[in-house]
């Protein structure tokens, strides 16, 4: 498993973007198949998330909601590092899977109020898989720590409403 781990992670430096993404697709599913590979699996995602490729990141954060779902409050040690790359997520898929992990974990993260804050200032024109991730997300929070920071999200979110349903009325699930 360790030699497949290494072949898929020196193929981040291919031409092939799509191939590129495929083989950091493929290392999530690995985690997610075969739980005795899943820590080095994370151990090889965080390698190629600190390379700082954009779309490279884009992909590792997306297999990695993936495994926190299959191995729920396990690695989330990485949350940290993970977040760190929340400006530079520019793809739906992506953004919604880093929503994702804050709102699931958000009272283990410190400013998970910050960082869903940030997001919510683009709230009208992010498409409808972000937008539904982000309310719910929210709501979480404000489950998880109802203080008034994440009580004021909702009212922005609130405020935004009847555009986020006729979008969702839209948006194929």
């Amino acid at each position: 498993m360790h030699q497949v781990l290494l072949e898929f992670k020196e193929y981040e430096k291919e031409v092939d973007l799509d191939f590129v993404r495929k083989a950091v697709r493929a290392i999530g599913h690995c985690a997610i198949k075969l739980e005795r590979a899943a820590e080095r699996c994370i151990s090889v995602l965080l390698k190629l998330i600190k390379i700082k490729v954009n779309y490279v990141i884009q992909e590792a954060i997306i297999v990695i909601k993936d495994i926190f779902r299959r191995y729920p409050n396990i690695y989330e040690s990485i949350i940290a590092t993970l977040c760190e790359s929340l400006d530079t997520l520019d793809e739906p898929e992506a953004k919604a899977s880093i929503v994702w992990i804050i709102g699931e974990c958000a009272e283990r993260i410190d400013n998970a109020d910050e960082l869903l804050e940030s997001l919510l200032e683009t709230f009208p024109e992010e498409p409808a898989q972000v937008q539904l991730q982000l309310l719910t997300a929210t709501v979480k929070l404000f489950l998880k720590k109802p203080t008034e920071g994440p009580q004021q999200m909702i009212q922005v979110i609130d405020t935004n409403f009847w555009r986020f349903l006729h979008q969702v009325e839209t948006y194929s699930f």
